[in-house]
């Protein structure tokens, strides 16, 4: 019964043993696959300094900034412009490109 009791033991520790061997291997090749997409990631986002930042436009012609809020004439006063207004600015160019959304951030007209 001795014999058979430390044989068992021996069969469960190969057992064991060869089960933490196969979860390694497993283990590594997660590793490296999650290396591999990492990889990829950081080669499709583009580097920081490449980001595309909010461009500025001039301020076009009948509007004004004052202490950071931008204003546009409108029947003989001036009317207060937000984020949520939808003007518009087209230049002389005549290319639709050129045109773009008057906003407090898009003329730079924040404090």
């Amino acid at each position: 019964m001795l014999i058979f009791n430390a044989y068992e033991r021996m069969q469960a520790r190969r057992d064991a043993e060869a089960a933490v061997r196969y979860l390694e291997q497993g283990l590594k090749q997660v590793e490296k696959d999650l290396q591999g997409q990492a990889t990829a990631v950081m080669r499709q986002a583009p580097a920081p300094s490449v980001i595309a930042r909010p461009r500025v436009h001039p301020l076009p012609p009948g509007y004004r900034c004052s202490g950071g809020t931008l204003l546009t004439r409108q029947n003989g006063g001036w009317m207060n412009i937000t984020e949520r207004h939808n003007h518009w600015y087209c230049p002389e160019t005549g290319r639709q490109q050129d045109c773009f959304r008057v906003t407090p951030h898009s003329v730079g007209c924040t404090r």
